[in-house]
């Protein structure tokens, strides 16, 4: 995957989260998202609160209690140069 398009996927990821479309994430928003794709894609693992707050804390960089599309970005790039995907 390339940089541009794992942002344009981040991109639409952050409009499909921000469901009350005030162009920052929440965290009931990104909960409520982690919940479904859980739900639908690995049924038979149960989410886990305590590893959503330690996301939640590395993509809310300056802990605002609001993610940005930059932060999520950020956050994403991270992982993917981590995992060696990008």
């Amino acid at each position: 995957m390339t940089e541009d398009s794992l942002k344009e996927l981040v991109n639409q990821v952050f409009l499909l989260i921000d469901v009350n479309q005030n162009g920052v994430l929440e965290e009931d928003e990104v909960r409520n998202f982690f919940k479904q794709m859980i739900a639908k894609h690995q049924p038979g693992r149960a989410f886990s609160e305590a590893l959503f707050k330690v996301n939640w804390y590395r993509m809310d960089k300056n802990s605002d209690d609001k993610v940005t599309m930059e932060e999520l970005w950020q956050f994403m790039k991270d992982k993917a140069q981590h995992q060696g995907t990008i």
